[in-house]
């Protein structure tokens, strides 16, 4: 696997420069991306490839004077915490991107715990809230199933799998800050199901001139693709 630097940077000459962003230039933003690196995640070593496109998005959109100094808080999925705590200067080469590059893998005999990933978004939240930070985008790259613990190969797993008691409407919905949600790779299974579950979200998100959306495992592969261009809807 080439580096992650080198990976994000083939992957923006490829697609072009992104368009402008329209948004104003001042404000200090904050991207919350919860990644999934547990042994449900489906096709994991094709999803890694979608967690370098999300940060390849995240360091086209630095180009915009707004996103330039933004903070990224990535939050396992499998240890229901953030592991990383960095800005847009730290994908772009340096010890960090290997760092970063072993965070990102998906481990077989690690079970996935959305509640707690979900609570320490929360808590993230309330912090930036406290900080003075005016935006808040929130990313998560995961199929969306859960897993008891311990968990292992005898695990029976049935879906579609109902959507755990995590709070997240109300997480994603009490704060003004968050401006855009956006939920990647997610089981062809769990997708209607979680769409239903987060209606609220979408329609919150929509009254308040935000952006939601929820893809599964090829809507995502298009969708990164269109992001790294540039091109939003």
């Amino acid at each position: 696997m080439k580096s992650l630097a080198t990976f994000i940077t083939i992957l923006l000459l490829a697609c072009g420069a992104p368009r402008a962003f329209s948004a104003p230039d001042t404000g200090k933003v904050a991207i919350q991306l919860v990644f999934d690196d547990s042994g449900v995640l489906m096709e994991a070593d094709r999803a890694k490839e979608q967690k370098i496109r999300v940060l390849g998005h995240l360091l086209s959109m630095t180009r915009a004077r707004r996103y330039a100094e933004a903070r990224i808080d990535l939050i396992s999925t499998s240890e229901g915490r953030s592991v990383w705590i960095g800005g847009p200067s730290d994908l772009k080469g340096g010890s960090q991107t290997d760092r970063l590059l072993g965070l990102l893998e998906a481990h077989p005999d690690r079970c996935n715990n959305l509640p707690a990933a979900f609570a320490e978004l929360e808590t993230n939240i309330r912090q930036l809230e406290q900080q003075g930070y005016e935006e808040v985008v929130v990313i998560v790259l995961s199929s969306l199933i859960d897993t008891p613990a311990p968990c292992g190969d005898a695990m029976q797993i049935t879906l579609p799998q109902l959507p755990p008691e995590t709070g997240i409407n109300r997480v994603l919905m009490s704060s003004d800050l968050v401006k855009a949600v956006s939920f990647y790779w997610v089981d062809h299974n769990q997708r209607r199901v979680w769409l239903e579950f987060l209606q609220p979200t979408s329609d919150w998100l929509g009254e308040h001139g935000g952006k939601f959306g929820l893809f599964d495992v090829e809507n995502t592969v298009y969708e990164l693709d269109a992001r790294l261009m540039g091109v939003t809807r």
